[in-house]
């Protein structure tokens, strides 16, 4: 049905679109490369640079990625000087509870 939208079909398209990086700051190998190709990668921030997860998450064939940043603090700028991505990254805060 066009328009409708209940929470078991919102619950369903997260769990279709977005998978949760194992580990979850995507800060070393990712175990879980299979299920995040085609997908939005969620990674937690914190353990390695940002480029570094977004290449993590890129080289798993992921289209883009989300890092939540668990301290609550706004971040201004989170790129590396000389360094990009393959695939577009945002941040979000996680007490906003999305």
């Amino acid at each position: 049905m066009c328009g409708h939208n209940s929470a078991n079909e919102t619950s369903f398209l997260f769990l279709t679109w977005f998978y949760v990086n194992e580990p979850q700051q995507a800060d070393t190998d990712l175990k879980n490369t299979i299920t995040l190709m085609g997908k939005i990668a969620v990674a937690k921030r914190g353990g390695c640079e940002f480029y570094e997860k977004a290449e993590r998450v890129a080289r798993a064939g992921a289209l883009g990625s989300i890092i939540v940043n668990t301290t609550n603090t706004m971040i201004i700028a989170c790129a590396t000087e000389g360094k990009s991505s393959d695939i577009p990254v945002v941040m979000i805060i996680e007490s906003l509870k999305i």
